[in-house]
């Protein structure tokens, strides 16, 4: 009887150690689904949240009143600043804020150069670099330059008034007394919105050389052409939402 109650014993603690073993991979399995399931919410509130950023710009510049609107065309506004003769057909760059917007300063935006300098680009294979950029560009260790206070997302914007030949009357709108207004132009804005703190591996300072050292639309300069932010961004796997809108500026009678 001794040696019968040994191996029920020796059987209960092989079944229990079983059990123990299949629990614990129910268990690690729970919890590696539950980090997919994390993860996957994250990103995709995180692609959110740079969308609405990327949108906020557009939003602000179409909602605005008309007093805002003819100043933004003028010389003191964005628009006018990028038509100025010296501007034309290159991007004029700023990090978006409410006070940037409201109070716009020639000394806190960049001008970024249409034409390609010699030196290649180690992104990619047979791109040329740009003329970096000293000002305008947004800095991930500037507080002020994130969209809000939680110091999540920052938002770049890239105006460039369209100096490609266009086909005769293309911009105007039909019925327009061509006479009585001035020539309309296009403006092409660019928004990048991006998540410093969600980089992998990105530094601050390689993220800042993305912002500065790149354009947000293409450079091409005979059979060179440039890399964009986006390719910067996506080369060291920051996280990034990118918008473009183009729009014509209003006819006004001369």
């Amino acid at each position: 009887m001794v040696a019968l109650k040994n191996i029920e014993k020796g059987n209960t603690l092989i079944v229990i150690l079983i059990l123990i073993v299949v629990v614990t991979i129910i268990g690690l399995v729970a919890i590696r689904e539950s980090i997919t399931s994390l993860k996957i919410s994250t990103n995709s509130q995180a692609q959110a949240l740079l969308m609405r950023n990327s949108d906020a710009y557009f939003f602000n510049i179409e909602g605005a009143g008309e007093v805002y609107k003819k100043l933004n065309a003028s010389k003191f506004g964005f628009v006018g600043f990028a038509s100025q003769p010296e501007n034309i057909g290159k991007e004029v760059v700023f990090c978006f804020n409410q006070n940037i917007v409201q109070n716009f300063d020639t000394n806190t935006v960049g001008v970024i150069s249409n034409i390609l300098t010699n030196t290649a680009d180690t992104i990619g294979t047979g791109k040329k670099k740009i003329s970096p950029i000293t000002r305008g560009a947004c800095d991930p260790s500037v507080a002020d330059n994130y969209t809000s206070g939680r110091k999540a997302v920052m938002t770049q914007v890239a105006i460039k008034v369209d100096n490609t030949p266009s086909a005769p009357l293309e911009n105007f709108v039909q019925g327009t007394d061509v006479p009585q207004v001035s020539q309309p132009i296009k403006v092409r804005i660019n928004t990048t919105s991006l998540m410093p703190a969600m980089a992998s591996t990105a530094t601050s300072t390689q993220i800042k050389s993305c912002l500065t050292d790149y354009p947000a639309d293409v450079i091409k300069d005979g059979l060179n052409e440039s890399n964009t932010i986006a390719d910067c961004l996506r080369h060291y796997n920051v996280p990034f939402n990118a918008q473009v809108a183009e729009y014509r500026q209003s006819n006004t009678p001369m």
